[in-house]
């Protein structure tokens, strides 16, 4: 019996049976009761899984029996094995909590000691994210007890008339209160969680489940079958979301940027989703998706439907976008023996080449030489004038005009740039998203809305206090409801949403960078935004909560009056996932790290900029944070700080393995500066960034500012120094101390020519600069006799540019110019 040939209950009930197969080994580290761990497992299923599925569930209690009894059971049984290809015969060391995943990436004598993550449910919070030393015994007792009771609860609350919302809800319970769980610890190590363990088995159960009971009973005993195709591994990149994001025009862009990047994120939900639902296949078998990318496990069988779904979607995008959006879906073939941490590596190598190879030749696949002509190589839009484009992303096609006859403010805008300036005002108020299934329906370009609809999915949003911001339609069969932030009963607010709606709601956790900078009562009283409103048509003025524009975030700098734009990622991430773990890498661990970065990069990466947000001045506006990289716009000032924190975080967030870095990019735009010539700016910078090489060898870890690469190392002492360089020229009501910025003008001088003799040479050598620099410095100090705290700081800055060849002003003369731009004067600008 092949996939094809089974009802979808019946591959959902697998994965049910994958998902559960080890839930007792959680309840007994919660001293739930007592006995091997598949009994204690199958008095869970007794307990707490509906009745109507509960006969179908003996695999949670077989799945060790010696003989296999049944064909679900070996398939959960051989599921199990290949999911667990990471764990090593190693000494019982009586580690019961999880390492860090992190701990086990990069070469052996590199990697840190053990840190283990909290055994705390998933929040954004500094003791529950960050990895550690173990708990003590009695309070790691009372913490598997605490996860559990929270476990249980939530799948009480689960709804139980409809089996694909029952197994996501399941998902995301078990993603909450079993991500810190190890999978295993009894001579294992420790290092992959529970919940990844549990929804891969879950996903390759599903896979297997069309195998004859002959062919499983091969693969349990490692017969000659190991070695052929037995899944299909399949990756998609969507490509074309750069120029999607930031080639639009000033007018408006503020209010439509967070739209735009969200709807990507939407759109590559609903396109996983969409094949998901094609291949008949439930939500365990979308093992990772974010940053555009996605990635998932399907049965071998699929190999021919995917070749249509992938024709499917590109006819659908081209519908929608055009050829500006393109799906490069690509997947490799992987035995039961490619599963072995020997070999994974290489197998989730190919997937990538796949998709590499299926992005070189856009829309190949479509063999409808009418449509590739007139949507990608023929002319585009109706041509003529301007008179029918949009002002925002150029579209030539059916457009509004707003503001007609009103020759300077008149705009020109399409449906879809309308409906994605409207996307993000609706997320800016949502504290909860739905994800709505409908039935895929084409159609031509028009919203956001209607291109998700082709996909089969509808979104909503909600307040935590349960008003609604956007409704779904009336057409939604069941829906998701996703936490962008922690609350505490998601559970119960899925059951009002489906009380209200009358259709089933899973509940679940999905962090998304949701930080937008307001418009404040206080922010209206203030000289900044009187220069920013003048000229403006009273109908223009911004009101308090309205999304603040780029021009106010420039006039709120500190400084210099500049917008920042700041772009960040991680380094050689790819290796990390290809040879990161050296021979060990598996599934398992594939997937775990997947989820751990995105937890760093969607939830944790918000909350820093929150936080700035909070501390003072609404500055700080997250265009995009997810996958491995982010993108940030707002008050320069306010970014270097940023960048640094989120360096700092990762490195405590990967447990302080050095393998694990990133780099950055942060430039200065004034005026109506182009947003994409700015995103472009800033993505050179982070190039720059990734090209340097320390003597030792190290590479990358670095951050391009003014110009300027600097190492990471190096970043607080910088910071440092510009600290007290700001503090020396600031006046002394200002709580300075009042020195001439001829400090800051001489330090920038001697830099300059410090740096032209280097790259004359090659290396530092003995100039006049060096005496030139001691003269003014120590005349300087003298001058300021009466202030002691000033003069010792200028002997210091003296003292210290002796040292090493006069070395020192690499990292005085950096600081000398942000000092200058923190310290400037409107009058200066």
């Amino acid at each position: 019996m092949s996939n094809e040939q089974m009802t979808n209950d019946e591959v959902y009930l697998a994965a049910l049976a994958g998902l559960l197969h080890d839930v007792g080994k959680f309840a007994q580290r919660a001293d739930w009761q007592r006995g091997k761990h598949t009994d204690v497992g199958g008095e869970f299923v007794r307990q707490y899984v509906p009745e109507q599925w509960r006969e179908h569930l003996y695999p949670v209690m077989g799945h060790h029996d010696h003989p296999l009894q049944g064909h679900e059971t070996k398939v959960v049984a051989l599921a199990d094995r290949l999911s667990a290809a990471e764990r090593e015969e190693v000494d019982e060391s009586g580690e019961r909590q999880l390492i860090s995943i992190f701990t086990q990436i990069g070469k052996e004598e590199q990697r840190p000691g053990k840190q283990f993550w909290p055994l705390e449910p998933l929040t954004l919070s500094d003791g529950a994210l960050f990895p550690g030393a173990a708990l003590p015994t009695d309070d790691e007792t009372k913490a598997y007890g605490a996860l559990w009771d929270g476990f249980v609860e939530t799948v009480q609350a689960l709804p139980s008339n409809d089996l694909p919302t029952y197994l996501e809800g399941l998902y995301y319970a078990l993603q909450r209160f079993t991500w810190c769980v190890p999978g295993a610890y009894y001579r294992a190590l420790p290092d992959v969680s529970l919940f990844d363990h549990s929804r891969t088995t879950a996903a390759l159960a599903v896979c297997l489940a069309g195998l004859d009971e002959p062919a499983l009973d091969g693969l349990l005993i490692g017969g000659p079958r190991r070695d052929k195709p037995l899944v299909l591994l399949v990756g998609g990149d969507l490509s074309g979301v750069q120029d999607f994001i930031y080639t639009i025009t000033a007018r408006g862009a503020a209010k439509g940027l967070r739209g735009r990047s969200f709807y990507l994120q939407l759109l590559t939900e609903a396109v996983a989703r969409f094949i998901l639902r094609e291949l008949g296949l439930p939500i365990t078998n979308l093992l990772y998706a974010g940053g555009g990318h996605f990635h998932l496990l399907a049965p071998l069988s699929a190999e021919e439907k995917l070749r249509g779904i992938r024709a499917d979607v590109s006819r659908k995008l081209l519908a929608h976008h055009g050829g500006d959006l393109y799906l490069a879906l690509g997947w490799t073939k992987a035995s039961a023996d490619d599963f072995n941490r020997e070999r994974f590596g290489e197998k989730w190598r190919e997937v990538t080449q796949a998709m590499n190879k299926a992005k070189r030749h856009r829309f190949a696949e479509l063999d409808d030489a009418d449509l590739l002509v007139k949507e990608v190589f023929g002319p585009l839009g109706r041509g003529g004038d301007k008179e029918g484009e949009c002002q925002v992303c150029h579209f030539d096609g059916p457009v509004e005009i707003e503001h007609a006859g009103d020759e300077e403010h008149e705009r020109r805008i399409c449906q879809l740039c309308k409906s994605l300036e409207n996307l993000g005002a609706d997320l800016r108020e949502a504290d909860y998203l739905l994800l709505g299934e409908v039935e895929p329906e084409d159609t031509e370009r028009a919203g956001y809305a209607e291109a998700l609809a082709a996909f089969g999915l509808a979104v909503g949003f909600t307040k935590a206090d349960g008003m609604p911001v956007l409704y779904l339609p009336d057409d939604v069969r069941r829906a998701t409801l996703l936490a962008m932030r922690d609350w505490p009963d998601v559970a119960g607010m899925a059951g009002r949403v489906s009380r209200k709606r009358g259709y089933a709601v899973a509940p679940g956790i999905r962090y998304t960078v949701n930080v937008t900078p307001r418009v404040s009562s206080s922010d209206l009283e203030t000289p900044e935004f009187e220069r920013c409103i003048k000229g403006l048509e009273s109908w223009e003025i911004p009101k308090q909560g309205d999304v603040k524009e780029f021009d106010l975030m420039q006039e709120q700098s500190q400084g210099v009056k500049r917008l920042g734009v700041l772009r960040m990622d991680v380094d050689d991430l790819g290796d990390l996932f290809r040879w990161g773990m050296q021979e060990a890498t598996t599934l398992s661990r594939v997937v775990s790290l997947s989820f751990a970065l995105s937890l760093f990069f969607e939830g944790w990466v918000g909350e820093l900029c929150r936080r700035i947000n909070d501390a003072g001045t609404d500055k700080v506006y997250a265009i995009y944070s997810g996958g491995d990289d982010l993108f940030v716009v707002g008050a320069w000032d306010a970014l270097p700080g940023l960048a640094a924190a989120i360096r700092r975080d990762l490195n405590r967030f990967a447990a302080g393995n050095c393998a694990v870095h990133i780099s950055g990019g942060l430039t200065l735009h004034a005026g109506k500066y182009p947003l994409y010539q700015a995103a472009v700016d800033a993505e050179a910078a982070l190039g720059t960034a990734k090209d340097l090489v320390r003597e030792d060898g190290h590479t990358k870890d670095a951050f391009n500012f003014l110009g300027l690469t600097i190492p990471w190392e190096r970043f607080s002492v910088l910071e440092g120094e510009k600290e007290q360089l700001v503090k020396l020229v600031k006046p002394t009501n200002e709580g300075g101390l009042g020195v001439s910025q001829a400090l800051l003008r001489t330090l920038l001088r001697l830099y300059a020519r410090f740096t032209d003799a280097v790259q004359e040479r090659g290396k530092p050598y003995w100039g006049p600069w060096m005496w030139q620099g001691a003269y003014f410095l120590k005349r300087m100090e003298g001058r300021y006799k009466a202030k002691e705290e000033a003069q010792a700081e200028i002997k210091r800055i003296r003292e210290s540019l002796k040292q090493d060849d006069f070395r020192y002003i690499e990292t005085l003369g950096p600081a000398a110019r942000w000092a200058e731009l923190s310290t400037r004067k409107e009058q200066e600008q």
